[in-house]
């Protein structure tokens, strides 16, 4: 794969060797949105187990009928258990700390129960990344490569502690990251929340400061990723499916390497 955008200060000189330090960061980027977009998706829409959602709202209403319904870090794991895939178009708008000017990119991401991931760029290249429980797989014009993220266990525990949260397993989120989830302010009590994660690991905290969603009700009405070198991308969603059952047909067409030519 080459380099496409203006770099301060000139180009890169020569290539090295990936340390295995370097060999994570890659992955984790990677990731970010192979798994981070799709949990923030499964947010957007009413989940299938809706009645139950409404139910244990009731029940909050009826036991103290005074306070406006909240949304929880409980409620909103319940929409995860209940997705049965996922599907959206994105834009995501990064300032790297490289480049001159923000790099802007738009695609769809995808993700269909319980492991597989793709996200595939229309714009400015088209490049697609995608994950089927072991192996990461990268695409564009120029070529194709792949990594076993069972070599690489930073890697993997953030891959694996957003793939419990598509599966609604807080516990398993909460062993990687330190969660801060806050609902409701003074002037919109019930309504208004911020789900803030923070890599409890050194070697996650060198790659990734933190990640944090501001919703509203059940929108997500933004997600921020700030990572450690100080680069920070700021996502957001539309044509949101977020509860799309991919046929055999569409998995095999969407979840593989294709330079971001899916439909």
């Amino acid at each position: 794969m080459t380099d496409r955008f203006p770099v301060r200060g000139g180009p890169r000189r020569g290539t090295q060797r990936p340390t295995a330090r370097a060999k994570n960061a890659r992955v984790v980027r990677s990731m970010l949105m192979l798994t981070i977009a799709p949990a923030a998706l499964a947010l957007t829409l009413p989940s299938r187990d809706a009645a139950a959602f409404a139910a244990q709202t009731k029940a909050a209403l009826i036991k103290a009928p005074n306070a406006s319904p909240r949304m929880t870090l409980d409620s909103v794991l319940t929409r995860f258990r209940a997705a049965p895939g996922l599907f959206a178009r994105y834009r995501e708008e990064k300032r790297i700390a490289l480049l001159a000017e923000p790099l802007v990119s738009e695609g769809t991401v995808h993700y269909a129960p319980p492991q597989r991931i793709a996200r595939h760029a229309r714009t400015p290249t088209p490049s697609s990344v995608v994950f089927d429980g072991k192996t990461l797989r990268f695409g564009d014009g120029t070529g194709e490569q792949q990594i076993d993220v069972r070599t690489a266990p930073v890697a993997r525990a953030f891959i694996e502690s957003f793939l419990g949260v598509l599966a609604g397993d807080g516990a398993q989120l909460e062993r990687t990251f330190v969660v801060d989830f806050r609902a409701g302010d003074a002037a919109h009590p019930g309504e208004r929340w911020e789900l803030s994660l923070v890599p409890r690991a050194p070697a996650l905290l060198a790659i990734l400061s933190e990640v944090r969603f501001a919703g509203d009700g059940a929108i997500v009405l933004q997600m921020r990723i700030r990572e450690a070198s100080g680069d920070e991308g700021v996502t957001t969603f539309f044509d949101v499916d977020a509860a799309h059952r991919y046929s055999a047909a569409e998995e095999a067409r969407v979840f593989r390497v294709s330079g971001g030519n899916t439909n």
